[in-house]
């Protein structure tokens, strides 16, 4: 089963499976009323210091981002005008071409800064750590595969290359820490392992990692690499794997019970955050593993001294507060359908960024139609601050990054 970093933008019960499989979404809902948003003029770049940051609901264009500000707290989203068709009609699910999915950078505050439409089909698969670059992979019924690596303050392709029809799926990664390599997580029809391979930005051939491990079994998908980029833990039959950047000095990290496990995120220092049937926290040192929610389903961030887990069943996903006793309730998000699915795609500030649905409030759609919004939610004042997608700009997000949400201490 193939996985993705950090990102839920389809329906998923594992670390590396879009937000973020590829099946589309399908929302519907009632939005709230329109905000007003204010354009700011593009500001030299040849002034002295960086440039401020945008305030919430501001809008800039690509010349105004700050790059050297841009990290923790930022979001890169993919966003298209026109949703898909609701569900029961002649083009359900259908998208006309003229929507053509623009990517936007969010920052801190709600900020957001127009890097405009990109002449590279595909979904957004991947944000690199040195926060410069997309990875985007096309996938088409019965065509090649085609992946692309976006400079983003240039909108101009690194590398484009194209990978076998033939193959059932495919994810990929960029490289950690700055993103100068990237991982190809493929599932190839009627094979039970899932392949891993190393290429270049162009899609040269640099490293194949073993499929099958002794002890591990074979790979089942779903990676995770350390933040310096040294070390892999990989998803295998029973429990996880961590091999050396090289493929080599494998190391089974058993989880007890477990008939398969993929890697989610560095949960602590040296610690992973793992879904196994239940969410569980693997040290990569050997040392025994502890169950943190037997109910969890993929992601899961702790805020203060509250856990907050993802659960999903019948195609539905849902965010938890992870109680004491080990029970968990559902988070009912203010002004969220928290009758259609909420992912979460990271935490930062106290804070969860999320992706849903608006609820029906009264309010009106946005410009361009109805979808799925991006937004922060604050647990402790219970507020919902939506900073992309309806009712800011309409449309609907169809995915999005939070900086560095696989890993440590963001």
């Amino acid at each position: 089963m193939i996985s993705t970093h950090s990102v839920w933008a389809k329906p998923a019960t594992s670390a590396r499976k879009p937000l973020a499989g590829r099946k589309t979404l399908t929302y519907l809902a009632a939005l709230v009323a329109l905000v007003a948003l204010t354009v700011l003029p593009v500001t030299s770049t040849a002034a002295a210091g960086p440039a401020p940051l945008l305030g919430y609901g501001q809008v800039g264009t690509r010349q105004a981002v700050p790059w050297s500000e841009v990290g923790a707290g930022w979001i890169l989203a993919q966003w298209q005008a026109v949703p898909p068709k609701q569900a029961g009609t002649a083009q359900a699910g259908a998208v006309p071409s003229s929507a053509t999915p623009m990517l936007y950078l969010i920052d801190p505050a709600g900020g957001r800064y127009d890097i405009g439409p990109v002449d590279v089909a595909g979904s957004l698969s991947d944000w690199s750590g040195d926060g410069e670059h997309a990875l985007l992979v096309d996938s088409q019924p019965g065509k090649p595969y085609v992946v692309t690596d976006l400079d983003l303050a240039t909108g101009l392709k690194v590398g484009q290359f194209q990978l076998s029809a033939s193959l059932a799926d495919v994810f990929a990664g960029f490289t950690r820490p700055a993103g100068t390599a990237i991982l190809l997580e493929k599932e190839y029809v009627g094979l039970q392992a899932e392949q891993l391979e190393r290429v270049s930005p162009t899609g040269s051939a640099q490293l194949t990692y073993p499929s099958n491990f002794a002890g591990a079994g074979s790979l089942v998908g779903g990676f995770l690499e350390t933040p310096n980029g040294l070390q892999l833990v990989l998803g295998a039959q029973r429990g996880l794997v961590l091999v050396d950047n090289d493929g080599q000095a494998a190391t089974q990290l058993s989880v007890p019970g477990a008939p398969g496990c993929q890697p989610t995120s560095w949960w602590a220092p040296g610690i992973v955050l793992a879904n196994c049937l239940g969410d569980w926290l693997v040290p990569i040192s050997g040392a025994r593993p502890t169950l943190l929610a037997k109910q969890g389903s993929g992601p899961a961030w702790k805020i203060g001294a509250t856990t907050y887990i993802t659960e999903c069943a019948c195609g539905s996903c849902w965010i938890a507060k992870l109680e004491p006793n080990g029970t968990a309730e559902q988070v009912n998000i203010p002004r969220v359908n928290n009758y259609l699915s909420v992912y979460g795609i990271g935490a930062y500030g106290g804070r969860l960024a999320l992706m849903a649905s608006l609820g029906c409030d009264g309010g009106k759609p946005g410009p361009g139609g109805r979808g799925p919004s991006l937004m922060w939610y604050d647990p402790v004042d219970n507020t919902v601050s939506v900073v992309l997608g309806p009712p800011v700009n309409g449309g609907m997000v169809d995915s999005a990054y939070l900086y560095g949400a696989d890993q440590v201490g963001l």
